[in-house]
């Protein structure tokens, strides 16, 4: 089993940042991908869409950020 964060890339300052939603997937990718990639839409874990419906900060600009799913990403945890 792998983890992973689930990250938003930033239309406001082009970074990756992290949501505060974490998963973990049997057969997950072995390196960052897009959410879309992975799931169907309709297979969405239930936080995701929770997620979607919000506004998010950009901790760099300080501004609002409307998430949709092409912005979010499964960036694997690194196991030290």
């Amino acid at each position: 089993m792998a983890q992973y964060n689930v990250s938003f890339l930033c239309s406001d300052c082009g970074r990756f940042h992290q949501t505060k939603i974490s998963l973990t997937l049997f057969d997950g990718p072995d390196r960052l991908k897009r959410l879309g990639e992975v799931y169907t839409p309709n297979a969405l874990p239930s936080e995701v869409p929770q997620l979607l419906q919000k506004h998010v900060t950009c901790p760099v600009t300080r501004n609002s950020v409307k998430l949709d799913d092409n912005k979010l990403y499964l960036v694997p945890i690194d196991k030290d």
